[in-house]
């Protein structure tokens, strides 16, 4: 493990990436303890107030300070988003693992499953799943795992078909043990490098998707302070309150930067030949 972090960091670009996750790891586990203000509590006196040594990032329309209300949406943006493809990612998994195994009608039906919901652009149809499901952050998170979900079926249906063909799972389904077993404790987790791969490139995506449907009022509903939520607010006072918006913009920039960066470099560690 510690090797593979060194190989990881090795380059300048990953490296960097790999120090601003883990300042965001620990922001979004205790920004209870790091907020300096409520980022709920407002405070009428104090709004729109320029950045300052009392509110680092100035204050929004109702006296509350950016800076807390953007370490607290660190955890929810994050978290939600790591959630959703963590979800996806087991369940696409294990599906497209008997999909690939047991082949015949069932794969038939589960592909042509997928080929549907992969017909719809991603944006798209996680807007039409929100609006269905109500807007909620919740229902935002379950939105995006229905959107990622086909991915990781096709994938591990993929290396399934592949895995299935080698000779000590020929040999297992020879002697009577049930697919269930064999899916458990062969195909899995021999697949289990390209998923973690995805997964590792998906999240920068699924925190850009989660502020999206913030942004349009699908996702987190009001105090929640959620990135894409508060940009929906801030980008009407950018003209004479440049702060609101901006300092909001700048941590999903950077976050989801750090998460395609490190994907790459995890990508190119666990699988050279992709990066070629």
């Amino acid at each position: 493990m510690l090797k593979s972090i060194k190989q990881l960091v090795k380059n300048r670009f990953t490296g960097g990436a790999f120090i601003s996750l883990c300042v965001i790891a620990f922001i979004a586990i205790f920004s209870p303890l790091l907020t300096p203000y409520s980022p709920i509590d407002t405070k009428p006196e104090d709004r729109l107030l320029a950045p300052g040594h009392l509110h680092y990032f100035g204050t929004d329309e109702l006296g509350r300070d950016i800076f807390s209300r953007i370490l607290a949406g660190t955890r929810i943006s994050v978290g939600i988003a790591l959630f959703a493809i963590l979800l996806a990612a087991f369940v696409g998994t294990f599906i497209g693992s008997f999909s690939g195994f047991i082949g015949r009608w069932i794969d038939q039906v589960i592909m042509r499953s997928t080929d549907v919901l992969l017909a719809f652009p991603t944006l798209v149809l996680a807007l039409a799943l929100s609006a269905a499901l109500g807007p909620s952050i919740v229902n935002a998170a379950l939105a995006i795992a229905i959107v990622k979900l086909p991915i990781y079926m096709r994938l591990a249906r993929t290396q399934a078909l592949s895995i299935s063909q080698t000779l000590y799972v020929k040999s297992a389904r020879t002697f009577g043990v049930k697919s269930g077993w064999i899916v458990r404790r062969h195909i899995v987790p021999n697949l289990l490098t390209p998923i973690v791969i995805q997964i590792s490139l998906d999240i920068g995506d699924a925190i850009l998707l989660i502020a999206t449907l913030g942004f349009l009022g699908l996702g987190a509903q009001p105090p929640t302070p959620e990135w894409g939520a508060m940009i929906s607010t801030g980008w009407n006072y950018l003209i004479d309150q440049w702060w609101y918006p901006t300092f909001t913009g700048a941590a999903i920039f950077i976050t989801v930067m750090a998460f395609n960066i490190i994907g790459d470099g995890i990508r190119d560690l666990l699988d050279p030949k992709a990066g070629e």
